[in-house]
């Protein structure tokens, strides 16, 4: 989960504030699903290939995993470029 301090209600605030901040040629990609799903997709197939893990640790890892995929709110690529 990200600070407090740090977060940003949606793609467009994070573009507005970029452009509060003085920032042009902004571009910005969702990649939540790509860079946050992905990596939990790989951390299922690891708990589920993994034989050094029993029932009960898949089982944890089976609980634990949706949960911090639901604490990703954005993964954001983001280009800008400030006028000199």
């Amino acid at each position: 989960m990200e600070p407090s301090a740090n977060y940003v209600e949606s793609i467009a605030a994070y573009e507005l504030n970029l452009r509060a901040a003085g920032f042009e040629e902004i571009r910005i990609e969702d990649a939540t699903e790509l860079c946050a799903g992905g990596f939990c997709r790989a951390l299922e197939a690891w708990a589920r290939s993994t034989p050094s893990l029993d029932r009960a640790g898949r089982d944890n890892w089976h609980d634990i995993i949706p949960r911090m995929r639901a604490g990703v709110s954005f993964y954001l690529l983001a280009f800008a470029s400030k006028p000199e």
